[in-house]
């Protein structure tokens, strides 16, 4: 083949095929201004996967430290309760009245540093409905101490208040039906903070399990 045929086949090709030559020298191009683009991404990517497990590690961390503060706190008050109840049983067959009176106050006192935590900490929403459960069991605990030493620790007539003969009876009944009802309040205010640590264990497994996914995330950016 001489030159004149090696040009004209060569002009005969590029006619034939010029659109797909066209077409792989733009696929080409684009290959080549897209891949800064590319990296990029990688980089911002990567970027979003790193403040993402630092966010998660962070609040792992911080839920775990309070739900242990608050859990031993709980557990300690709920187990002081039932011994106090079992031993006023054993010694007076009645829940002593200025023991309940000591108890209500402590009970209210609980309650409002959980809603104080409620409001200052915003942790994962069944974490939170497991403190929400705590306090109402609390609330009713203390409803139920207050009914029971408020004919011990109130007159009938006072300087600002005077009960009826029927009010008066009233509370008294009350008390009566308070302390048959103590044993399971105090049981209920146990079951919810065993609920709420078995909640907030499982919410700081979840997280640490998407920390090992974040962790997995970053280390394939190391194989790319």
């Amino acid at each position: 083949m001489n030159i004149r045929n090696f040009i004209e086949e060569g002009v005969w090709i590029i006619h034939e095929y010029q659109a797909l030559l066209a077409g792989l020298v733009a696929l080409f191009a684009a290959y080549v201004t897209a891949r800064p683009v590319w990296r990029q991404l990688d980089r911002m990517s990567l970027q979003t996967t790193l403040m993402h497990r630092e966010f998660l590690d962070e609040r792992q961390s911080t839920l775990r430290a309070r739900w242990r503060r608050e859990s031993k706190k709980l557990t300690s008050f709920s187990d002081e309760v039932k011994t106090g109840i079992g031993w006023t049983r054993q010694y007076n067959k009645e829940i002593n009245p200025h023991w309940a009176f000591d108890q209500e106050k402590l009970t209210r006192r609980l309650i409002v540093e959980l809603e104080s935590y409620r409001t200052d900490n915003r942790d994962p929403a069944l974490v939170e409905a497991a403190i929400d459960e705590v306090i109402e069991a609390l609330r009713r605990l203390a409803d139920t101490m207050g009914a029971i030493h408020i004919p011990a620790s109130e007159d009938q007539s006072g300087p600002d208040h005077c009960f009826s003969d029927e009010e008066w009876n009233d509370l008294i009944n009350r008390a009566d039906v308070a302390e048959q009802e103590l044993d399971g309040l105090a049981s209920e205010v146990s079951s919810a903070i065993l609920r709420f640590d078995d909640v907030a264990q499982e919410e700081t497994i979840r997280l640490r399990d998407q920390i090992k996914e974040a962790d997995d995330a970053l280390l394939s950016f190391g194989h790319k």
